[in-house]
């Protein structure tokens, strides 16, 4: 399944009845080679679909989105350069354990952001994985115990990815979540950050020293703050979405962008 249609460029289209490909001789035999267009759709296709599968919206253009070319604000230029900065290390091997917690009022395209940190880095290779809190904590918390293998392959999921992006963090109005479901939450993330040691990037409207007000939860509240604190990781954002140019990142495929 490919969510791009493959288009041939002027080398290959009508090089051979199989476009993508180039008619070689090779000492009297004709041999089919694959050309540059053709690899570049496929790995892209690869990406994409990689994104798709891992909760992102996404269209065509989505891998080639440039988010600070797109922002025209300038209260938080400097916070996504640093951003851009910690995608960069992260891409060439650094910063795979650090957490980021976004945080703004509505409006301030906090998830448009995350979603550009997990689709870049999916471009280079990454495996992102992004998930409202509402759905993580809902398909995370086993509900039916005769069942727990299903549980069991949305955590190891949740666990193995490089980065974790969880969306709509901490909002009890937004997620739902009750006083069963918290000791789960807390453990998952306790063993993702400190055992396996990977990130987790929060996006909310929550600050997270309000956690325990929102959740009633004092010991997910002191973790989340130490965590942040010691990779310095809480990020403000005030810019509302007229600073950014979101049309290439989120028109979908299928649409007239």
């Amino acid at each position: 399944m490919y969510l791009i249609p493959f288009k041939p460029c002027s080398l290959c289209k009508d090089s051979s009845s199989q476009p993508g490909f180039l008619k070689i001789e090779d000492q009297g035999s004709i041999l089919l080679k694959e050309c540059e267009c053709h690899k570049k759709w496929y790995e892209n296709s690869k990406r994409l679909m990689s994104a798709y599968r891992s909760n992102f919206i996404i269209s065509k253009d989505s891998l080639e989105y440039d988010l600070i070319k797109s922002h025209k604000g300038s209260k938080d230029l400097k916070k996504l350069e640093i951003l851009n900065k910690y995608v960069i290390e992260f891409s060439e091997g650094g910063n795979k354990e650090l957490c980021i917690y976004l945080l703004g009022n509505s409006n301030t395209q906090k998830t448009t952001i995350a979603q550009w940190i997990g689709l870049t880095l999916i471009r280079n290779g990454f495996t992102c994985y992004y998930e409202s809190m509402h759905n993580f904590i809902t398909r995370l918390v086993p509900t039916d115990f005769n069942d727990p293998e299903r549980f069991k392959i949305y955590h190891d999921k949740l666990l193995s990815c490089d980065l974790l992006i969880i969306d709509d963090a901490f909002d009890r109005w937004k997620s739902n979540i009750s006083s069963f479901q918290l000791p789960y939450m807390e453990a998952f993330f306790r063993e993702r950050i400190e055992r396996h040691q990977k990130g987790i990037l929060w996006v909310s409207c929550v600050s997270p020293y309000d956690i325990k007000k929102y959740l009633s939860s004092e010991s997910l509240q002191n973790f989340v703050v130490k965590i942040l604190t010691k990779s310095k990781g809480l990020v403000k954002l005030v810019d509302s979405m007229e600073h950014i140019d979101v049309s290439t990142i989120f028109d979908p495929i299928g649409g007239d962008a």
